[in-house]
């Protein structure tokens, strides 16, 4: 009996055994499973697809929102347009970040990224500059005025209007002014150069820059055609009596310059091509000037033996100055009234100390004469008239004039200035 279970429970196991294996042929390759691969140990490192941002890409990632977009873009053409335009320059970033986001360059590698980048930063950081700058030159007056009425008009913080904007902020957009004369390098009196410059944040408009005592004859203004700038004379002009003394007060002309943007400067030469005039400026400089220099050095030899230090150089430039038909007064703007920048203090201080030594040391200096300079100003009615004008540590001498009939039956001299054929010292 028990044989027979043994072999009973033998034919069981051989049958399933054959089972299994008929099930196992059955199967195709691809119905097997595939056994897990052999894990390699960790290196610590990130593989290719993990590769950390460059430099560049941090950037963009910080900058690249459509906040900081917009902001830019305001600010570029709110400011450019009412201020200064090359804040246009503002417009360059906005643009770069446009094409990043594009993915436009994805792809790309990072050298090759960059230097397209630096391109179209250049590019058009050049043509926004352009742009600029010449928006500046042609921004006229009409377009300060709507600028300035959007100003004061938007409110401000929550308050009622940029009436109540910080003071800074005002300031900040308002003109600033000044104006400087000097003489040309060989410092005729016949030439005058100017500049004015508007270093603040708002344009300036309806400027003047007035000249005193005369007008010299035949004056010509030289400046750019697009400044539009011009002369504008007084009704009565006045003219100097023929000793060459005139009210320095007395306004004679101006030069009207319509605009001048934030942040430029504008140049302007004055000049009197009258032949009386041209004449007499020679004769200063080939006569006068080389006398007046020659006798300063004495003084300032002497001077410097008392321990007195005397500039020859300063008092030279202030005779000329003195000397000069041009006689610039005050800048006027509706902001502001300046007196325009031309003799300075330095100078003023250098000729009073010649004067103390000039009469000190009169007997040292010579005699030699000279003849009087004669100038010509110009009239109401266009008419040139004839003045004299003297000069400091020169003997002038100037004829007697003409004997005229009084109204008593006598006579008196009254100098009656005229052009020489030709100046000359004695």
């Amino acid at each position: 009996m028990g044989k027979r279970h043994d072999k009973e429970w033998l034919f069981a196991l051989a049958r399933t055994m054959q089972k299994t294996t008929d099930q196992k042929a059955s199967l195709s390759p691809k119905d097997l499973p595939m056994p897990d691969p052999p894990s390699e140990p960790s290196s610590g490192k990130p593989s290719a697809d993990q590769n950390p941002p460059t430099i560049l890409e941090r950037l963009f990632v910080i900058f690249e929102n459509n906040w900081v977009i917009t902001v830019m873009s305001i600010v570029a053409g709110i400011v450019g347009g009412f201020v200064d335009g090359r804040w246009f320059l503002l417009f360059c970033f906005p643009l770069l970040l446009g094409v990043h986001r594009s993915g436009g360059l994805r792809g790309l590698g990072g050298i090759s990224k960059s230097i397209i980048y630096l391109v179209i930063l250049g590019v058009s950081a050049g043509t926004f500059w352009k742009v600029g700058v010449e928006w500046n030159q042609v921004r006229g007056k009409e377009i300060k005025e709507l600028g300035d009425y959007i100003i004061s008009h938007i409110p401000v913080m929550g308050k009622q209007s940029a009436g109540h904007i910080d003071m800074p902020v005002q300031e900040a957009l308002q003109p600033k002014l000044r104006a400087m004369c000097s003489l040309p390098a060989d410092m005729s009196a016949c030439s005058i150069q100017c500049r004015v410059e508007n270093s603040g944040g708002g344009a300036a408009s309806d400027i003047s820059i007035g000249f005193q005592g005369v007008i010299p004859y035949q004056t010509r203004l030289e400046s750019g055609t697009e400044t539009h700038i011009s002369i504008k004379k007084e009704e009565t002009l006045p003219t100097p009596n023929a000793s060459g003394q005139v009210d320095p007060n007395v306004l004679a002309f101006s030069v009207e310059i319509p605009m001048i943007p934030p942040k430029t400067s504008l140049d302007f030469t004055l000049s009197s091509i009258s032949s009386v005039n041209q004449q007499t400026c020679s004769y200063l400089q080939t006569s006068i000037r080389p006398e007046q220099k020659r006798r300063a050095e004495i003084l300032r030899q002497i001077a410097a033996k008392s321990g007195e230090r005397l500039n020859v150089d300063k008092l030279a430039s202030l005779e000329a100055k003195g000397m000069s038909l041009f006689s610039p007064g005050y800048l006027m703007s509706p902001q502001s009234r300046k007196k325009v920048e031309f003799v300075n203090q330095s100078e003023i201080e250098a000729s009073s100390l010649f004067d103390v030594w000039s009469n000190r040391a009169a007997d040292t200096l010579g005699n030699l004469k000279c003849m009087m300079p004669v100038f010509a100003a110009e009239q109401s009615n266009g008419a040139p008239q004839y003045f004299y004008r003297g000069a400091s540590m020169m003997t002038l001498i100037a004829p007697l004039g003409k004997l005229v009939k009084k109204g008593n039956g006598g006579y008196q001299i009254v100098s009656d200035p005229q052009p020489p054929e030709q100046y000359r010292c004695f």
